[in-house]
């Protein structure tokens, strides 16, 4: 999520988000380097990675494949119904 992109981002959406109970996503927020209330508001809202805006652009194509594998691994763990 981008830090700055709105109500969407915001840290009580994020929580509203968690409390739907839904497992085997990974939350990524990243912003300006210089913004620290924004990152320690994303950290205690639950995102588990928090970064600088370069090092997210830098770093995406690793962040999407841990994302596949976690994703992955969820999906093949899940009991049929």
């Amino acid at each position: 999520m981008y830090l700055t992109a709105g109500e969407m981002v915001a840290p009580a959406a994020l929580i509203a988000y968690q409390k739907t109970g839904r497992t085997g996503y990974l939350v990524c927020a990243f912003g300006s380097h210089v913004d620290v209330e924004y990152a320690r508001a994303a950290r205690s809202a639950g995102c588990q990675v928090v970064m600088p805006r370069s090092k997210f652009s830098a770093e995406l194509p690793t962040l999407m494949r841990q994302y596949f594998q976690l994703w992955s691994a969820s999906f093949m763990n899940r009991q049929p119904h």
